[in-house]
């Protein structure tokens, strides 16, 4: 039982529009169970180190603020308070290990769910794992897992929405990131963003519990599939076709010279010209050091 773990005492204090969204799910698989934090270090901290102390599945960590967010390789976060969506999913099922990243995909398929039904608009992925709209970044989310043998222990996936966020401080971020207050042309209210993505990923995830896999729908959304792309991977920049993705979430990569490679992770972006004729070439440190307020 909750009560039982090692939790601050503020982190039942729900803000008024939490607690008005969190009246509508309270009976929900996913985010019945809701923890709050005005500020904290990271959420995927928080409910890892509840993982850890047994916490049950489904439990949800949100956040206003967050001092230590972060992305893929690293990189810090913008992510100014009280503007998005920040929240931590804890997955506590054993499934085999292997079906793990399918989680990620689970909480991705629902966050365009919650968008799309609500505003009328149409969001993409981008491989791995981020939410585009009009082909800028809105959100990504970031895996962490505790495995028991080949089986899944608990896994956290944390997710991150550009909701009202303004990065016109950040010109660096002008031409790739971009908040749904910029998309549809209007404050967005948090609170029914964040229903209707919990009441998305709940029926998803009863549904995955009972064997129903969400690779085929999450392959059809991922925009990365079918074209010219550059995948930014180690010390490794690599241009090709992306011909398509895996059950386990990897990315098959058709280079110039007629080679396969299959990306674990990376970075990749649409080509923007024709390709050239070099397909592999030696690449510098990546000292990018910001993403524009959303996991990746």
């Amino acid at each position: 039982m909750l009560q039982n773990l090692e939790m601050p005492r503020d982190w039942w204090q729900y803000p008024e529009w939490l607690a008005a969204a969190h009246n509508r799910v309270r009976l929900l698989k996913v985010g019945g169970m809701l923890i709050y934090r005005a500020v904290t270090a990271s959420t995927n901290d928080d409910a890892r180190a509840l993982a850890l102390q047994g916490a049950p599945d489904g439990l949800v960590v949100l956040a206003d603020e967050q001092t230590h967010g972060r992305g893929r390789l690293g990189r810090s976060w913008v992510a100014p308070a009280g503007t998005s969506l920040l929240l931590s999913v804890l997955y506590r099922c054993s499934i085999p290990l292997g079906h793990s990243s399918q989680l990620g995909m689970l909480t991705t398929l629902s966050a365009l769910e919650g968008i799309e039904s609500l505003f009328g608009i149409e969001a993409e992925l981008k491989w791995p794992n981020d939410i585009l709209l009009q082909s800028r970044k809105a959100g990504g989310i970031l895996s962490e897992l505790e495995s028991a043998g080949e089986r899944l222990r608990w896994a956290v996936v944390g997710l991150g929405l550009n909701v009202n966020s303004d990065f016109s401080g950040h010109p660096e971020l002008a031409d790739t990131a971009i908040s749904l207050k910029d998309a549809v042309g209007s404050q967005v209210e948090r609170g029914e963003l964040l229903v209707a993505f919990l009441r998305a990923l709940s029926r998803r995830y009863a549904r995955f519990l009972a064997g129903e896999a969400p690779v085929a729908e999450w392959q059809s959304r991922l925009g990365t599939l079918g074209r010219q792309v550059v995948a930014e991977v180690g010390e490794e920049t690599l241009s090709g076709l992306a011909e398509f993705a895996t059950p386990e979430g990897t990315l098959f990569l058709r280079l110039e010279d007629g080679s396969r490679r299959e990306l674990f992770a990376g970075d990749v972006r649409v080509r923007s010209q024709e390709p050239g004729a070099l397909a592999v070439t030696p690449k510098g440190h990546d000292a990018r050091s910001q993403e524009p307020g959303a996991r990746s």
